[in-house]
């Protein structure tokens, strides 16, 4: 598993504000990577930008689910 790669590639999305935060779940079971609405047009898109993921490449990333949300309180409500 090449952690190293993916943490490179959610560094420079984090430096361009496309990835606001990312993170494993606690019990292992996966992790969230929470993108920036504004920086990605579409679900379409979002798709596009986890499939770059070096751990998608080499097949470790499963089960990917994109799904819009909006915060209605706190740090991420408009």
């Amino acid at each position: 598993m090449n952690t190293a790669a993916h943490r490179d590639w959610l560094r420079s999305l984090v430096e361009e504000d496309v990835v606001v935060s990312a993170g494993a779940f606690a019990d292992g079971s996966g992790a969230l990577i929470l993108l920036n609405a504004t920086a990605i047009p579409s679900v379409e898109a979002a798709h596009k930008v986890l499939a770059d993921d070096p751990f998608a490449h080499a097949h470790l990333a499963h089960d990917v689910s994109v799904r819009e949300w909006s915060p209605v309180m706190g740090e991420l409500s408009s």
